[in-house]
């Protein structure tokens, strides 16, 4: 483990928090994340770079032995399952660091995406991405036009909300660019779905 990158990464998430703290703050009348919400978690993918699951496992760590066994179980039984699987490629499995009372064992140690989950996003490409919980008629439900993925003025109006949705530029491929911290060498190295990583 490099310790240096990690200490980067640290000051990276420090920074990042603070931001993205922010933009729930601004955006808290579409966002309906709480406590014991795991719909995020429960079906997914879950990229994370090479740093990230460096600090994700220094959280596994400090978790007690039974509960850093039951995860290693869960992530065995993914893999299985992914073997079976028809589709191996587009394979979405629940995350293996969430536990039994649909928390986060890990939380103060998760990865950039599931700390901008949730919010409305634009990335590279230019386009809305949509938290797929608004198809459970949680977050940004009310104001998505689903059929062509963008946000309706009239529905913002007519549910008379303060705050205008907005995307903000923070998809992984944008949180992840390496020109960060070009001035330190740091890199936050390939990326990889979470099971890849075990």
């Amino acid at each position: 483990m490099d310790f240096d990158r990690l200490r980067y990464f640290k000051q990276y998430l420090n920074t990042i928090n603070g931001v993205l703290e922010g933009y729930f703050e601004e955006q808290k009348e579409y966002v309906c994340c709480k406590k014991g919400c795991a719909h995020c978690c429960e079906r997914g993918q879950y990229p994370f770079s090479e740093v990230e699951f460096d600090y994700i496992m220094l959280g596994f760590f400090k978790l007690p032995k039974e509960e850093q066994l039951k995860v290693l179980e869960r992530v065995k039984s993914i893999k299985e399952e992914r073997e079976k699987a028809d589709d191996k490629k587009g394979f979405m499995y629940r995350c293996p660091f969430l536990n039994e009372n649909k928390e986060c064992s890990i939380y103060d140690f998760r990865g950039i995406i599931c700390r901008t989950f949730g919010l409305l996003t634009v990335g590279t490409d230019e386009k809305l991405k949509v938290p797929f919980c608004q198809s459970l008629g949680l977050n940004f439900s009310k104001v998505i036009d689903r059929e062509h993925k963008k946000i309706d003025e009239d529905l913002v109006k007519k549910y008379n909300y303060k705050v205008q949705p907005k995307a903000y530029c923070i998809d992984l491929k944008m949180m992840t660019n390496p020109e960060i911290f070009a001035d330190k060498s740091f890199e936050f190295g390939v990326i990889k779905q979470l099971i890849d990583w075990f």
